[in-house]
């Protein structure tokens, strides 16, 4: 290789009676082609002799000529390790059929050889869809080796836009060491250049706040052996249904969890010193665990006032979303509860406002279309669709009517 400055150099081990001995380029004379042209030697030949014989004792040197031709290859550079995952949750409770879901998810994917997993969790505004997401990815950063992506799609947000998939995949493209300058243009491209360098590889992907199954779907990888986690405030049967996701709704906090969330919030002696106060605690909050959350905020923000003072705030229904504002819209009941709001037809928001001033937390069929002077048919279509933004329940497979 005429005029080549490339250096190479020549590693080997030698067996003699001292076992096996390293040879390195500092401990073997190092041949390089501009020594080579320097000495008007030339590199002929397809064969390369590089012996050493006889015993090996004391100092080894090796020096010669290598002949043959001399190729250099570029190590492969390897892949990037995405850790986007934000924090888990400080406190956490309860949930331990829903974690242990998760959990059966990923072993039975395991088991059977199934390419991509994906659990779907739903649920109200502040249900702790995310915080769910988030303790148990946390606690099990070792079945995903190759990383973990997240992001907040923002699909019910009370300020600013959705995360389009465009501006999301080429974030997870980022995250997989993708220079920006190198990105296409094309969604599509995109989508195929993202499925392509998360094939194979075992990654926790959590898409966190989808406003509906088509939100997602760019996201999803293809051929690969990574688990995806879906948060939405929707019932996303498009998702069950084409890409066979596991669905997984929350619902509000027991009793006994949500007085664990306050105590781990609050300490266990605040918390046991005013009972009463805590009762109504819960009684206001009604196992949300962002109320709660809230609620332990406010308090913690005075730790010297009375428990009870905050409690007798909380009690007149009134002005309730009011007082559940720690200041902050990730700590603001009414933000949360105004976003899903704002995602329903007109007509399916005009029920959902009647429905709730009817007294009670349960009513009919027929009484909700009456007080909404609607057909039956109409009435049920429209709770059918305050039940898959997960606003009303039904409470049973034969009930008529909604629990709001």
């Amino acid at each position: 290789m005429p005029g080549s400055r490339h250096r190479f150099r020549l590693r080997g081990t030698l067996d003699g009676p001292e076992g096996r001995v390293g040879v390195s380029g500092r401990k073997v004379a190092a041949v390089t082609t501009e020594e080579q042209n320097s000495q008007g030697r030339e590199l002929p030949g397809a064969d390369v002799r590089n012996e050493v014989s006889a015993p090996v004792g004391g100092h080894v040197v090796q020096a010669g000529v290598v002949h043959g031709g001399v190729h250099l290859h570029p190590g492969r550079e390897r892949p990037v390790v995405p850790h986007q995952l934000p924090a888990a949750p400080r406190v956490f409770t309860g949930r331990a059929g829903e974690l242990a879901a998760l959990t059966a998810a990923l072993d039975d994917a395991a088991d059977t050889g199934a390419t991509v997993t994906i659990s779907a969790l739903g649920g109200a505004g502040g249900i702790g869809k995310t915080w769910l997401a988030l303790h148990w990815a946390h606690r099990h950063l070792d079945r995903f080796p190759d990383g973990q992506l997240f992001v907040d799609l923002r699909g019910f947000t009370p300020v600013g836009e959705p995360v389009t998939a465009t501006e999301a995949v080429r974030g997870f493209l980022g995250a997989l060491g993708v220079d920006p300058a190198g990105m296409p243009t094309d969604l599509d491209a995109q989508v195929g250049l993202y499925r392509s360098l998360v094939a194979g590889r075992r990654l926790l992907i959590v898409l966190d706040n989808a406003r509906d199954t088509s939100h997602v779907a760019p996201l999803l990888p293809g051929n690969s052996a990574s688990t995806v986690l879906v948060t939405s405030r929707r019932q996303l049967a498009g998702l069950v249904t084409t890409h066979g996701a596991r669905p997984l709704d929350l619902d509000v906090l027991p009793e006994a969890e949500a007085r664990q969330l306050l105590a781990g919030h609050l300490g266990d002696a605040r918390v046991a010193a005013e009972p009463a106060a805590v009762d109504a605690f819960l009684e206001c909050c009604g196992g949300l665990p962002l109320a709660l959350s809230i609620v332990a905020a406010r308090a913690t923000a005075h730790p010297g006032f009375p428990l009870r003072l905050l409690a007798e705030e909380l009690r007149d229904h009134t002005t309730r979303l009011d007082e559940l504002d720690a200041g902050e819209i990730p700590l603001n009941l009414r933000a949360a509860f105004s976003s899903s709001y704002a995602a329903l037809t007109a007509e399916a928001a005009v029920l959902l406002g009647l429905v709730g001033l009817a007294p009670g937390p349960d009513i009919g069929l027929p009484a909700a279309a009456s007080l909404a002077g609607l057909s039956v048919p109409r009435a049920r279509a429209l709770l059918r669709e305050l039940e898959t933004a997960h606003l009303v329940s039904q409470p049973s497979p034969a009930a008529t009517g909604c629990t709001t």
